[in-house]
Order: C-alpha cells, then structure tokens, then sequence
C-alpha cells in the first residue's frame, strides 16, 4: 500500500544518508556517487508522499484518517535524518569547491540534492503540523528560490557550476546576472504555503529583514551551509 510504499523509499534514503555521511567514505568512492545519486531522485519520495497524502484526504472516514495521520506522523523521524544529510552533503560540496573530486560530484548531483532538501523540508513541516497537503512541481520551485536567495554562498556555487535551478533541471546563467525566477531578493520567493525555505531555527523572526546569510547550526542540531 501507500503507506508501506513510503517507508520503504525512506528507509533506502537514509541508508543512503549513513553511506554518504560516513568519515571513512569520499568523493572518490563509487558507493559514494551511488547514494548521492539516488538521493537526488526525489521524484519517487514526492509521488509515494502525494499518494499517501491523497487517500489520507479522501478518506471521510474520522477514525481510518486518525490511523493514517498517526502512521504518517511515525516518518519524522526518517525524514528529519534524511534532511539532516542533505544539509551535511551540501556543506562538503561547499568546503571542497576546489577538490577536483568533488567538483565532479558539485556538476553532477549538487542541483538534485537541493531539490531533494526542500522536498523534504515541506515533508517535514507537514509531519511536525499535521497540516498535509499534495505538494506541487511550483511550491518546490518557490523553496529553492528562497533557498538561494538566503544563503549567497550556495548560490554563488550554483553559479561557478552554471547548474539551473528549477527543479526539473533547467539550464545556468552567465555569472554576472542573478538566477532565474529569483525575485526581488531574500524572502520575495512568493510561496503561499506554509513557509519558504529551511524553518527550523526557533530563534529566526521572519518578519526581519536580515539579508542574505550563510547557514548556521541551528537548535535542532542540524548543519547547515557556511561558507
């Protein structure tokens, strides 16, 4: 069923997740390349969440919701790991901009894991609210907007890479311009869900205009990208 369909995908991730945070484990290992690749297909995690997410809404039933919702609250956990890799993944390609290892793995895979980070971000606020919804193709979009738009040193890699940013691949940009579909700038991303990027800083008031950032390690303990 849907909800077995799910867990399993997440459970291959964070398999995933284990093989590419591990110390003994490096860009130059093909097992490596292998888990970085299958985190980037975030298309199977999105349509198996949707799927769940459209029968939990459909069903009329109180008490059949109840049991899906409680079943569907068990992935927290999973996804909250999983996120937690791409966070780390993303601040190596960072480090190691210059490592012709890894510039490789930057040209390959750095678009995908983006893409796989927002996803998960929306499947994790919806699983902390109870607030779920079947997320769209332009919701993900609109996060990594934000995504870029707060953090210029993810964008500037974006950049040197020439790498697109839509989720569907898209193509780079000259170096000087800034990227397509930005917005005016950090928070003009027009997202009209619940949030528009990474959200798990308590201390972060959104109604401030702090500018563009380098990610920080937040409360939850999750690394997030610095320069």
């Amino acid at each position: 069923d849907s909800v077995k369909s799910l867990f399993v995908l997440l459970d291959k991730r964070r398999a995933d997740i284990n093989t590419t945070t591990r110390p003994h484990y490096s860009g130059s290992d093909n097992v490596y390349g292998d888990a970085e690749s299958n985190l980037g297909r975030i298309s199977e995690v999105v349509d198996a969440h949707n799927q769940l997410v459209s029968t939990y809404l459909s069903n009329s039933t109180t008490q059949t919701k109840g049991i899906i919702l409680s079943t569907i609250r068990r992935m927290l956990g999973f996804v909250s790991e999983i996120r937690r890799g791409l966070f780390y993944t993303i601040q190596q390609y960072i480090s190691n901009k210059r490592d012709a290892t890894y510039t490789n793995y930057i040209n390959k895979y750095l678009h995908d894991i983006v893409v796989a980070l927002v996803a998960y971000d929306i499947i994790k606020e919806q699983l902390r609210t109870t607030n779920v919804y079947v997320t769209s193709y332009n919701e993900r979009q609109n996060r990594v907007n934000a995504l870029l738009a707060r953090y210029p040193n993810l964008i500037e890699l974006f950049r040197q890479f020439r790498l697109g940013t839509t989720p569907g691949g898209g193509t780079g940009w000259p170096p000087s311009s800034g990227p397509p579909g930005l917005g005016a700038g950090p928070g003009a991303d027009g997202h009209s869900g619940p949030s528009s990027g990474p959200t798990d800083d308590p201390n972060h008031d959104p109604g401030a205009d702090d500018g563009p950032q380098h990610v920080h390690m937040n409360e939850d303990g999750e690394s997030e990208i610095e320069a």
